[in-house]
């Protein structure tokens, strides 16, 4: 059984305007209590901040991008000392496994079309070709889902292994 949601009391939802003057809620303060004029002046200085703002960000190139330089020395690093301390390939490949966090997805966005270009340039970071996945929400992204990318990436502790192991079993059972 579907049950309404309560809509809050008046003074507990937000005030807005619509982009063409007109109330989208039942309460909102007249334009008389503030100075709109400073309002005005003071939004208008916040836009010509932000324009100046975008335009000095659209000069920015990833090849600049201090933190982009510093993460491609940390991987190559991280792929040195992963050689030197493996027993094994497999072990090696566990050593070097990289996760990257953002919280925006066009940050995501930027590191990846940048890892893209030099993980194909780059041989010392020849071991992550082909073998890089993103994920932002539940979005499938370059043919890989939320689920494949975590299972690729840790397949024991993710339960891709049993899961795999569950589904021949089935496939087997049902010959």
């Amino acid at each position: 059984m579907n049950t309404p949601t309560p809509t809050p009391a008046p003074e507990a939802r937000p005030h807005f305007v619509d982009n063409r003057g007109g109330n989208t809620l039942d309460h909102t303060d007249p334009a008389s209590l503030y100075s709109v004029k400073a309002l005005r002046k003071d939004v208008q200085a916040d836009r010509d901040l932000l324009a100046r703002m975008n335009q000095r960000a659209a000069h920015v190139k990833p090849d600049q991008d201090p933190k982009l330089a510093v993460l491609v020395e940390e991987l190559v690093r991280i792929v040195k000392h992963a050689k030197d301390e493996a027993s094994m390939a497999d072990d090696e490949r566990q050593k070097r496994k990289v996760l990257v966090f953002s919280f925006y997805e066009d940050t995501v966005d930027w590191i990846e079309a940048f890892l893209d270009c030099v993980l194909e340039r780059d041989k010392r970071l020849a071991c992550y070709r082909g073998h890089m996945a993103s994920v932002v929400g539940n979005e499938v992204r370059h043919g890989v889902s939320r689920r494949d990318a975590i299972w690729g990436f840790a397949p024991q502790s993710s339960g891709a292994l049993a899961h795999a192991l569950h589904c021949l079993q089935r496939d087997i059972r049902s010959r």
